[in-house]
């Protein structure tokens, strides 16, 4: 006999063998014979690695697989890319300005990824911190970036920077980030038509900054190309230029601008202190928002997979998630979709949560008030009938019809004897009933009233009297 736990191997393998029988195939995410992993980020298509494995340049993605984990980048380096630029300025007047950078003489670097999300249609990728830097009582140091993210040339699959799910940060005393559309510092911003700015309090107004406040002490937060109607194809952040160098410099030396997600970035005072703090807190980037979309025929929101892949899209049970589909009646799945109807006895939109009483509370307790009365009534009547037909039956038994017949004997209802049968009447009583005295007009009478029933002649509603 095998020992106990040998015993609950054996079933746990048998059990565990149908269980995994049973698992659906996982779903592609990637056209066949290409990968759909870079380490632990998923490349679904219409982005790819490789040849043949992506829909269009700007959906290609190159896998570093030398790092560790491996890293995903964006390999269209002629159409969405960033560059870094690093300039010294010399404050007090002698740096001139515009001061621009030569975009040329910088080279342009993949963007790196972050993760994708087919069912946002949303891509998050890495983006540099800009910073401005007092380096010593004679040099300044700035650092600045430019992201270009380039529409696609076909309107069937749009690719560009995400204009609700970012925004401008800035952080430091007194800092203005500006977004601008080239590397580059002046009085005043000259981008007209891409003029965002983000302000902090001036040194002199400067209050204790709050950690996780960013409403302009210490840390300023905008919406990304606020004032712009259009799309925007590429973007760096830049600074309100200094004439001198920073009171504080020993303690609080730098300024920081950035292109940021939505919620991503929590302010703290300590990112106010120290040389590129808060560029080293973040040396790959911080995480910055990329929209994209493909017109699909296979694949919608009530599916899951992938729909821009032949056959990868599954129906999901919508009713195993209330959260996403609301339901206040009974659930029924369908194929793309879902039903809602409302429970019995209500109408209604059980999807909106609009059911209601067909008949309301008031009604319903109006209705089962008549009903009771109704019972009761029919009771009675039923009681009543039975207590008649009784009556009946008695006196047929005590020769009633006989004496009808009778010329000389007259028949009383037990009605018209009530003046007599009164418990002040009662002259005698014995084991068979009671005898009472009384007057039936004017003559008086004795009546005997029978206590017990079922026989003949002893029936309560049958009685005898005498004249006397």
């Amino acid at each position: 006999m095998a020992p106990p736990l040998a015993l609950l191997l054996l079933l746990a393998a048998a059990t565990g063998v149908p269980a995994a029988a049973q698992q659906p195939p996982p779903l592609p995410m990637a056209r066949p014979g290409c990968r759909d992993k870079c380490g632990n980020i998923s490349i679904p298509y219409p982005f790819g690695i490789g040849p043949g494995c992506f829909i269009a340049d700007q959906f290609q993605v190159f896998c570093n697989d030398s790092a560790s984990p491996p890293r995903a980048f964006l390999v269209n380096t002629s159409g969405t890319y960033q560059q870094n630029s690093e300039s010294s300025l010399v404050p007090g007047g002698v740096t001139k300005y515009p001061f621009v950078i030569d975009w040329s003489a910088n080279p342009r670097e993949p963007i790196e990824l972050m993760d994708i999300s087919l069912a946002r249609g949303e891509v998050r990728a890495y983006g540099a911190v800009s910073s401005y830097c007092t380096k010593s009582s004679t040099s300044q140091v700035i650092k600045l970036q430019l992201t270009v993210v380039s529409p696609s040339k076909t309107s069937n699959w749009p690719f560009t920077t995400s204009m609700e799910r970012n925004a401008l940060v800035g952080v430091g005393v007194s800092v203005e980030a500006r977004l601008a559309t080239r590397m580059y510092m002046d009085w005043p911003s000259s981008d007209s038509w891409l003029y965002t700015t983000c302000t902090s309090d001036a040194s002199d107004n400067f209050r204790k900054p709050i950690n996780g406040s960013c409403t302009g002490n210490g840390c300023c937060q905008v919406p990304f190309a606020g004032n712009s109607i259009f799309q925007v194809p590429l973007f760096a952040v830049s600074f309100k230029p200094e004439n001198q160098t920073r009171w504080d410099s020993d303690k609080l030396p730098c300024l920081y601008g950035m292109v940021v997600e939505n919620g991503f970035y929590n302010f703290s005072s300590l990112d106010l202190s120290g040389y590129e703090v808060l560029s080293k807190k973040f040396p790959r980037g911080v995480p910055f928002v990329i929209d994209f979309a493909i017109i699909a025929d296979d694949g919608s929101i009530n599916y899951e997979g992938n729909p821009y892949v032949t056959n990868g899209c599954q129906d999901i049970d919508e009713c195993k998630n209330p959260d996403l589909y609301p339901c206040h009646g009974n659930c029924k799945n369908k194929l793309g979709g879902y039903d809602c109807p409302c429970k019995r006895g209500m109408k209604g939109d059980g999807k909106a949560g609009t059911c209601k009483e067909i008949f309301p509370l008031v009604a319903q307790v109006i209705v089962g008030a008549v009903c009771a009365i109704g019972f009761v009534v029919v009771i009675f009547l039923i009681i009543l009938l039975k207590e008649r037909r009784k009556t009946r039956g008695f006196y047929k038994k005590n020769g009633g019809p006989i004496l009808e017949k009778a010329k000389l004997i007259k028949l009383y209802r037990k009605k018209d004897l009530k003046q007599v049968l009164l418990d002040s009447n009662i002259i005698g009583q014995g084991f068979f009933g009671k005898v009472y005295k009384g007057f039936l007009g004017n003559e008086q009478v004795a009546i005997k009233k029978p206590k017990i029933s079922g026989v003949i002649f002893g029936d309560a509603n049958a009685v005898s009297f005498s004249i006397l």
